[in-house]
């Protein structure tokens, strides 16, 4: 193999990548992406954290179903108004 590599009389010239300077707004960028996407150091930290994703989805299921109550309550209301309107007839 040596025999090979000595035989070769072409030089191939090889381009070392420079450092290029980075833009300052894309740097901070992709810090603030890589500090977001850390996640948690600790369990009891992932504990606290998915303690509030639960109460979080409890919370909006919970006005989901208020919203929905009142609305259908409105709703009644609604239809009983206009009966009454048409009650003399």
């Amino acid at each position: 193999m040596m025999q090979i590599v000595r035989g070769l009389s072409q030089e191939v010239a090889v381009r070392l990548t420079e450092a290029k300077r980075i833009n300052p707004k894309r740097l901070a960028r992709r810090a603030a992406e890589e500090m977001r996407n850390k996640g948690v150091s600790s369990y009891a930290q992932e504990a606290i954290k998915l303690e509030l994703e639960k109460r979080k989805r409890e919370r909006r299921t919970l006005t989901k179903q208020q919203l929905l109550a009142e609305l259908e309550r409105k709703r009644e209301i609604k239809i009983l108004k206009a009966k009454e309107k048409h009650r003399g007839r």
